[in-house]
């Protein structure tokens, strides 16, 4: 029945039975004190050994036919060995264990048999697995890892074959690479496993499980080593079969180290790092970490001759041959069974409560500029508070240290590297930076070495769509220029002229210095004397685009929304007069790209829905052309088309007689006397009439998200076909299935194209 074939092993059984055979009555038997032991097995693959079972002890089990009960005590395994391979086919021991039919073998029960054999009940006391050994040739991810498991031990509490109560358990092992001669980690766990739910809930420690163990899964995609570092995490955790999983706990990782290939230096590191707190809650879509702590960071970061960096190299280029062979190792059954393709989830919902730095420091050098650069920061120490990837949230940074020892610097300001669009506001200073230590930059760019100078530099970068741009102020004190260079990159303005004109008397050049382009490639670009009211400007823009393009225009507008009446998705002449504004805003900054979301009201374009819908239903029953200009409930006339129609719809929508509902009417149209005002009681019955006729019209969310859309594309189709903005320039957001139940309104938002 199997292919592995079983080469040497051994059973014992001791037990008591009774058999009895009662006239008129089945035959009855019980076993007792009864002991199972298997001694010595070994399974092979051919020759090979893959399984080794020295000793497997089933004790004591106690039997008996009437009730149909199997009680055992304990179930104990010991050093258990084990020898696999795991490749693009998957772990190799399956194929010798999945049983081969032959003809002998007994045809399966139908479903009548098996409901209506006797269910046996069968009980186990405890299961002990002790000292496992288990070896694991990977190959799949890899191009051949050995790993071992050992010595691993399970032990569990009860269980039943009704799986009426759930399974407690402990598990322990050790993981290392086969050449290893001490453990690469350890992981524990005890919990309990509710197997009839297809539930596991629990504690886990995971101790000093080394890293470096990971090299051949890195070195296929990045260039760097891994000498060391080690990874720890005890939490709770839970998890079912349905995709609920969550687990809270804590994570470090210690004395971490990662080298470039190429010359064998470290390219980051640091001596611990703690994460107080880890929440992650797979329902909701969301990790909660607390406080990140950095102890003692470094990182190093050089331009190379060509203009490259250390960071660009560390991606290893795929070939087309890469990324075949990647498709390839993937397992057969895996494409066959692939799911059809379905909406983009929701993204995971990430929160940093702080990260905070102490002793830390960094390193960087320029070589393509002759001579070479090179500085480095030292004391680092700081803190980034509130890091979150929901929408609109900011995350604030406060960080400083010294630059060669003395000149202090600061990183302050706003990020969020975790949006789809990360964002990045963000201010370096450094203050009295020795302007002999960049002498390289000024004999490349400039075109003369500086004799003396003390530099104050503050840079505002912002991050926009994936490009960083940069607004410089510089503050140069006591400049005093040396001998020329001959540099090919050197400036053609007259610096001597130009430091002449921008130091006032006290010896300070105070100006703004843009810089654009590839911060990993820079490149000196002069901008002339920029005024301190600059700074308001550009913030100004920054955090309020639309009043910044309404200051263009001379005006205090809110371009960014755009209102519409109820139920209606028709632009008015006021907020087409406001397009019209942006478009000639935007046709001045054409780098700009504009995104458009619309909201509803629910209540107001909900009662305005459902009376135009009930009007056009009167319209279509009716038979005429239109409705009254001035049509309302109070307005339907006494008798004709419209008050048939009136009538019509509600004999329909409520199976009744419209003229039962005259009574209500009646009472108020009668006066003291008792006399009847025929004309207001008519008034009154059709306004009754109409009245529940459109409170029973439902307008679902659906009929909402279609009216937000329609606002969107109006937007969109006035920007582009009345005022001719670009296309593609203009993007709709989802305002249909992401209803925004705010305001019967469209939000505008810019961004960078």
């Amino acid at each position: 029945m199997l292919k592995a074939q079983l080469t040497d092993g051994a059973v014992s059984l001791k037990t008591h039975y009774v058999i009895a055979q009662t006239p008129g009555q089945p035959l009855s038997y019980r076993l007792d004190n009864t002991f199972v032991t298997v001694n010595n097995v070994q399974l092979t693959d051919g020759s090979t050994p893959v399984i080794k079972l020295p000793s497997l002890r089933v004790g004591e089990i106690a039997l008996s036919s009437q009730p149909q009960q199997v009680n055992i005590a304990d179930v104990t395994i010991e050093g258990l060995w084990l020898h696999s391979r795991f490749d693009k086919n998957g772990l190799a021991l399956v194929p010798l264990f999945v049983p081969t039919a032959t003809e002998s073998q007994p045809a399966a029960a139908s479903a009548d048999q098996a409901s209506s054999t006797p269910q046996w009940l069968v009980k186990l006391a405890a299961f002990h697995l002790k000292a496992a050994d288990i070896n694991v040739h990977e190959q799949q991810l890899s191009n051949g890892v050995d790993w071992r498991v050992y010595p691993l031990t399970v032990n569990t509490g009860g269980i039943d074959s009704q799986l009426s109560t759930p399974l407690s358990y402990q598990i322990a092992l050790d993981v290392s690479q086969n050449h290893a001669t001490d453990s690469g980690g350890n992981f524990s766990s005890e919990g309990t496993i509710d197997l009839a739910s297809k539930q596991v809930s629990g504690k886990l420690t995971l101790s000093k499980l080394l890293l470096n163990q990971f090299q051949p899964y890195l070195t296929h995609y990045l260039n760097i080593e891994l000498p060391k570092g080690q990874i720890s995490s005890t939490g709770d955790f839970s998890a079912d079969t349905a995709g609920h999983a969550s687990y809270k706990g804590d994570i470090a990782v210690s004395d971490l180290e990662i080298k470039d290939l190429q010359q064998k230096r470290p390219l980051l590191k640091w001596q611990q790092l703690a994460i107080d707190s880890v929440d992650f809650d797979a329902d909701k879509k969301q990790l909660l970490l607390g406080n990140v702590t950095l102890e003692k960071p470094y990182a190093k970061v050089t331009i190379n001759e060509d203009r490259t960096t250390n960071i660009g190299e560390l991606m290893v280029k795929q070939t087309a041959s890469d990324t075949t062979a990647a498709a390839t190792a993937q397992p057969t059954v895996a494409s066959a069974t692939a799911p059809a393709k379905t909406p983009a989830e929701q993204p995971l919902k990430i929160t940093v409560a702080s990260i905070n730095f102490s002793n830390g420091s960094a390193y960087f050098a320029d070589n393509s500029l002759t001579p070479n650069f090179a500085t480095g920061i030292e004391q680092l120490h700081g803190k980034i508070s509130s890091l979150s990837s929901v929408p609109g949230t900011k995350a604030t940074v406060d960080i400083a240290g010294k630059i060669d020892r003395y000149a202090p610097m600061s990183l302050k300001g706003e990020i969020n590297p975790l949006l789809p669009q990360p964002y990045l506001d963000l201010d370096l200073l450094f203050k009295s930076v020795e302007l002999t230590t960049v002498n390289p930059y000024s004999g490349t760019y400039a075109g003369y070495y500086i004799d003396k100078g003390q530099l104050t530099l503050a840079l505002n970068y912002q991050l926009q769509d994936n490009h960083l741009k940069g607004n410089n102020h510089v503050v140069i004190d006591q400049l005093q220029l040396g001998k020329p260079t001959d540099s090919k990159l050197a400036t053609s303005l007259p610096v001597t002229l130009a430091i002449a004109l921008l130091q006032d008397r006290h010896g300070v050049i105070d100006l703004g210095l843009p810089v654009s382009g590839d911060l990993d490639n820079p490149d000196f670009s002069f901008g002339g004397i920029i005024l301190s009211a600059l700074t308001n400007v550009i913030t100004k823009a920054v955090t309020a685009p639309f009043s910044f393009l309404a200051g263009l225009l001379g005006s205090d507008e809110e371009l960014n929304l755009v209102a519409f009446d109820a139920g209606s998705a028709k632009l008015s002449p006021s907020e087409q007069d406001k397009l019209q504004k942006l478009a000639g805003a935007l046709s001045e900054r054409p780098k700009l790209t504009l995104s458009i979301e619309a909201s509803v009201n629910p209540q107001q374009d909900s009662q305005a829905m459902a009376e135009h819908k009930l009007q056009r239903q009167l319209l279509q029953q009716s038979g005429l052309d239109s409705l009254p200009a001035d049509f309302s409930a109070s307005r339907i006339p006494a008798s004709g088309k419209l008050t048939d129609a009136l009538l019509a719809l509600y004999q329909k929508q409520f199976n009744a007689d419209p003229n039962a509902e005259k009574a209500n009417a009646e009472k108020v149209a009668t006066d003291d006397k008792g006399n009847i005002d025929q004309a207001k009681l008519t008034t009154l019955w059709h306004i009754g009439l109409y009245n529940q006729l459109l409170n029973a019209e439902v307008i679902s969310d659906a009929d909402l998200g279609n009216l937000a859309q329609r606002r969107s594309q109006a937007v969109k189709a006035f920007l582009v076909d009345n005022v001719a903005v670009a296309p593609e320039r203009v993007f709709l957001l989802d305002s249909k299935t992401k209803l925004n139940k705010t305001e019967a309104q469209a939000q505008l938002n810019l961004s960078a194209n």
